[in-house]
């Protein structure tokens, strides 16, 4: 976890959950269901989208999109927005990372897990590797 804790982030996150002026987006869920989640956001901004608008916007915030356009993305004005040498935008997959570890290493993460979280966030954590494709 080389940019930090995750489960610190989701710990700080987690009393805030239904706040009204919070919005959880999850990796997740874009990968699943793009445009569903893209609907969330705008609903949630009370922005004035139309069909023809989303239609146009969906394949710019693709993660293919974004990924094939990483370099631009990231520099601007010759500046670098992001750790030299490192990608911002990796494999883009969901679950693959699990795939790599040791069920030892795995049963690690979730020991941590049930430690660090209280048991209903501790259920949401483990909740997004039951949607990974």
């Amino acid at each position: 976890m080389s940019f930090g804790y995750y489960f610190k982030v989701v710990r700080s996150f987690w009393p805030h959950r239904n706040d009204p002026l919070l919005l959880w987006l999850r990796y997740e869920d874009l990968q699943r269901e793009l445009e569903a989640q893209a609907w969330r956001l705008v609903r949630f901004l009370e922005w004035p989208l139309t069909e023809r608008e989303m239609a146009r916007v969906l394949p710019l915030v693709a993660f293919e999109h974004m990924q094939a356009r990483e370099a631009a993305n990231l520099e601007r004005d010759g500046t670098k927005h992001w750790k030299q040498g490192a990608r911002f935008f990796r494999e883009g997959g969901v679950g693959r990372n699990r795939a790599r570890l040791s069920a030892e290493q795995e049963n690690r993460i979730i020991e941590r897990l049930h430690e660090d979280l209280e048991p209903e966030c501790c259920a949401f954590v483990l909740s997004l590797s039951e949607t990974a494709t």
